[in-house]
């Protein structure tokens, strides 16, 4: 932020003075401030502030210079937030202001720069959130590791808060005061690097994974992995560089609710992210993926229906997620779409259920094309049965040979028959072959065996030729 000197205004001392201090720094008149007694200076406002507080929001050097020559203790005045001058001018950006506030002994400006308000907010903390590198880094060259190594009231560091700006050009020069903060927890458990997750950037986190060797898989006090955390801010670059790092069982990793990266991905809405996820896995496994549920029951599905995401909940239906699946409360995600008032969303739930139950309901099993005549002889229609009545002359297709091939399988109600062969045209092995699977209709040609009124004499004279042959043996 560029520093811009406020322009004063030329005055007439003789017919003109300020009523107060503080219209005079506003107006930029110095002079004014010459006739105010060091007790006048030293007032502060209804907010605690001084008339340094005022020069520094509003970036006038020479009145600064002024109120620091002549009341010098001002420099520590508090207003109700616990802010001294030097983090008002930091806030404003304005460096100059800041390089003579710091101009003295290092023990007086190393404990005014380690002040912080009522947020813990140092003089470094602030001036790197605004992303002011040149302050920051010249506070850093200044003071070095006691102020890099000062953090706020919830224990985050300057490098967190550079982790979640993407500033790789701070983190590079801050971590070569102390590598190990790399991985100092805040009061959440977050690292560093979870807050570069957090922010997508990418350089940032490979920095500090690759170079300054931080425990990539460190989970927040919630259990999070910078996984987790990638999938619900919908950085897929970051889960795509985390999975090629880690391998795709990273995903795996349960949060304390027993969320993994996919119910994450899933409950926040980012398609791209959950393509990541399973594009690697195969259809199987995806569906097994899909079935597991956090603590609650909820499986990825469940929670894609909660925030009503339409494109991930039909993303996860096409790759098997299982709509008829109940969570802890007993509630499909069609149920949870209906309470939320998602009634497109439900609607689709409902019809790709009936899809589904259409197209398992037609499927037929691969014995019913591998045996297409049912035991009587009569071509099956798609199930087993027996014919009320059998008529005299009937037409039964013996089979020469029963061949089993290793595609279809015999179903388990019919047992395996053995018939001697009757009538056989010369016909090849490889006819047979194709003729035992065959799913046309047979037109029982070849291999039938005719039952009538004839064979039924022939059968019954053989029978009494075969008595009186026994006859003569036994009385012999």
């Amino acid at each position: 932020m560029v520093t811009q000197a406020m322009t004063h205004r030329p005055v007439n001392t003789n017919s003109h003075r300020c009523s107060s201090t503080f219209r005079a720094v506003k107006l930029g008149h110095v002079q004014c401030l010459q006739n105010f007694t060091v007790s006048q200076l030293s007032e502060v406002d209804g907010n605690g502030q001084s008339i340094l507080h005022l020069a520094a929001r509003l970036g006038d050097v020479e009145i600064t210079k002024f109120v620091i020559n002549n009341v010098p203790c001002l420099l520590d005045v508090q207003n109700n937030f616990s802010e001294t001058p030097l983090l008002t001018a930091v806030g404003y950006g304005h460096q100059k202001l800041v390089e003579h506030m710091l101009d003295g002994s290092l023990k007086d400006c190393l404990r005014r720069a380690l002040h912080s308000d009522i947020n813990g907010t140092t003089c470094l903390m602030a001036s790197v959130a605004q992303r002011n590198n040149d302050l920051a880094l010249w506070l850093l060259r200044r003071f070095g590791k006691p102020l890099a190594s000062q953090f706020n009231a919830c224990k985050m560091l300057p490098l967190h808060v550079a982790a979640a700006n993407g500033n790789i050009e701070f983190i590079r020069i801050v971590t070569k005061y102390d590598s190990y903060m790399v991985n100092f927890k805040d009061q959440f458990g977050c690292t560093p690097i979870i807050y570069a997750a957090q922010s997508g950037c990418l350089s940032s986190l490979r920095y500090m994974v690759e170079k300054l060797r931080c425990d990539v898989w460190c989970a927040s006090s919630k259990g999070q992995t910078v996984l987790h955390i990638a999938a619900l801010c919908g950085h897929a670059h970051i889960a795509k560089w985390l999975i090629c790092r880690a391998g795709t069982e990273a995903m795996m990793h349960q949060t304390l609710h027993q969320a993994n990266a996919v119910h994450c991905a899933a409950f926040a809405g980012h398609l791209p992210v959950l393509q990541v996820f399973l594009e690697p896995w195969s259809r199987k496994k995806r569906r097994h993926l899909l079935m597991l549920s956090d603590a609650r029951g909820n499986t990825p599905l469940h929670l894609a229906a909660i925030g009503n995401h339409i494109e991930v909940v039909q993303y996860l239906l096409d790759n098997g997620a299982n709509p008829r699946l109940l969570n802890g409360s007993g509630q499909s995600a069609e149920h949870i779409a209906h309470i939320r008032n998602c009634f497109a969303l439900a609607q689709m739930i409902c019809n790709h259920s009936c899809k589904r139950n259409k197209r398992v309901k037609s499927a037929k099993s691969c014995t019913d094309i591998s045996h297409p005549l049912t035991l009587d002889g009569n071509i099956a229609t798609g199930s087993f049965s027996a014919p009320q009545s059998i008529p005299l002359r009937t037409a039964i297709a013996f089979p020469v040979k029963y061949f089993e091939t290793e595609t279809y399988a015999r179903p388990r109600s019919v047992p395996k028959l053995q018939y001697e062969e009757v009538h056989m045209n010369t016909v090849s092995q490889y006819k047979l072959n194709n003729e035992s699977t065959q799913t046309n209709a047979d037109l029982l040609l070849d291999k039938v065996k005719i039952i009538d009124d004839g064979w039924l004499g022939e059968a019954t004279a053989a029978v009494e030729e075969i008595d009186k042959i026994l006859v003569n043996e036994i009385e012999v």
